[in-house]
């Protein structure tokens, strides 16, 4: 945790210093996660995960550096999660259970990228992205078939941490005030609590509004 602290103080510094020389475009933008996560085996436990769908919508930044570069952040409210096949051994019956779970999260997302665009005309644009992501898990719920549903974040325990980091690449079109464009997010931190190590990962697809001058 105080590691993510630090590193958020230096990304604001580094975003902030860029306001008093270049020229700052906001936009809305929004659109749909493909969640997973990576379990690695726990003990007797066996976890087989499915991506689930989520979404993301919040607030756009670009800093144009140039015509060509740019650094975009912005923060989002981001949902994620995964449907999650559990099998266990167990010794008293001298035979495997499994049961079905489903993990739903949400998330502040605050990206930064450094952006490379090349202008196809006066209102066309495409573009390539890479950089880094902070995410603060804000709340969530897993439910467990015929057991019961846990708040991941409770006070009693968390069953998962709440800051993840990781890498994010992306590309897209802009045309005029549209822009279209996929990224993913790969999760690098072990997000995992409970002695249980996994990683999380986003395959996102988004649509958003610039307001231009």
């Amino acid at each position: 945790m105080k590691k993510s602290l630090k590193l958020l103080c230096v990304l604001a510094i580094f975003l902030f210093s860029f306001q008093s020389y270049s020229q700052i475009i906001t936009g809305i933008k929004g659109g749909v996660n493909f969640a997973g996560m990576e379990w690695k085996d726990y003990g007797d436990f066996n976890f087989e995960t499915t991506n689930t769908i989520g979404y993301h919508i919040g607030l756009q930044m670009e800093f144009m550096l140039s015509d060509v570069f740019s650094v975009e952040s912005g923060i989002y409210w981001s949902k994620k999660g995964a449907e999650i096949y559990t099998e266990s051994f167990v010794p008293e019956y001298g035979q495997y259970v499994s049961f079905n779970s489903e993990m739903n999260m949400n998330y502040v997302d605050w990206p930064i990228t450094l952006k490379v665009g090349l202008p196809l005309g006066d209102t066309v644009k495409i573009y390539a992205a890479a950089g880094g992501f902070l995410n603060w898990g804000i709340n969530g719920k897993w439910d467990i078939e015929d057991f019961d549903t846990k708040d991941i974040w409770s006070d009693d325990e968390n069953y998962l941490e709440k800051y993840d980091y990781g890498a994010t690449f992306g590309a897209g079109i802009e045309i005029s005030a549209i822009q279209i464009s996929a990224s993913y997010d790969l999760g690098l931190a072990d997000i995992g609590a409970n002695e249980i190590s996994m990683n999380q990962s986003v395959l996102k697809v988004s649509i958003a509004y610039l307001f231009l001058e």
